[in-house]
This record gives C-alpha cells, structure tokens and sequence, in this order.
C-alpha cells in the first residue's frame, strides 16, 4: 500500500470512529450515509451541500473498501481529492458543522418556534378568557367568598 493509501485510511478510521463513537453505533460511515439517505428529502433542502457530501461519502467509502479487501489493488484510485474530502469531512465532524449536524440545529430550532407560536397563541387565549370571564361575573366580587373547614368549625363553636 501507498503512502497516500495509508494517509487517507487513517482520516477515514478517525471520521468512522467519531461517528461510531458520537452516534453509538458500530458501523460509522456506512450508517451516516443511511441517515442521510432516510433524511434526504428535508436534508436536502435545509443543507446547501447535502447532495455533494453524500456522493462524497459514497465514493470514500467505496475507496476504502477497494483499499482494503482488494489486498492487490494498487492503481492509485486514492488520491489528494480522496484524503483532503475524508479529512475536511472529519473536521466538520467535529466541528458539529456536517449535513446531519447542520440539519438537526435546524429542526431544533423550527421545533422551538412552534413551541413558542403555540405558548404565545395559549398565553393570548388565556388573557382574551380572563378579560370575558371577569366581564361576565359582574357583581362577582360582592358575593361572599366560601369558608374554610376551620372557619366554619370555629364559627359553630363560637356562636350562642
């Protein structure tokens, strides 16, 4: 094997470890890449460069499987595009900046402005039923307020 080979099996071992090691799982890219496949359709329209970095991952992945179960393929199909895709990915990785990142900081936040529209929408009912509320009860605050337990036993003893 190459020096270049070795250079980019090495980004791509540390790339797969944070995802196995991030997601829990055991299988790294090959599960990133069918994440992004069950979220293609919403992924590909919040995150700008979702297509290219799948079809990144799909041939890295395929290089690295050439690389390493075809012991005698040695035709130089790892080159510097390979190893600085690989390495560029990893660093986003961990820089929470990649496709999947990028789109769950994006469904989080759409996911708390429709908690916030729905407080406000039940904050704005609640005042609007108070405000009718204490219309209708005209008179309201004249009527006696009830008893307590303890009111009431206490007037019981205390009354001839």
């Amino acid at each position: 094997m190459r020096e270049p080979d070795i250079r980019f099996l090495e980004e791509y071992k540390k790339a797969d470890n944070f995802i196995k090691d991030a997601n829990m799982t055991q299988e790294g890219i090959s599960w990133y890449i069918r994440q992004m496949e069950l979220s293609e359709r919403k992924g590909a329209a919040v995150v700008r460069t979702w297509q290219a970095d799948y079809r990144m991952l799909k041939h890295v992945r395929w290089v690295r499987n050439k690389l390493v179960h075809e012991v005698e393929y040695d035709a130089g199909i790892c080159g510097a595009a390979e190893y600085n895709s690989v390495k560029d990915f990893g660093e986003r990785l961990c820089a929470a900046e990649d496709p999947l990142a990028v789109l769950g900081k994006y469904l989080r936040e759409e996911r708390r402005k429709k908690i916030e529209a729905e407080r406000a929408k039940n904050t704005a009912n609640r005042t609007a039923q108070a405000k009718s509320g204490s219309r209708k009860q005209t008179g309201a605050s004249q009527t006696k307020k009830k008893e307590t337990f303890w009111q009431k036993l206490k007037r019981f003893f205390t009354e001839d």
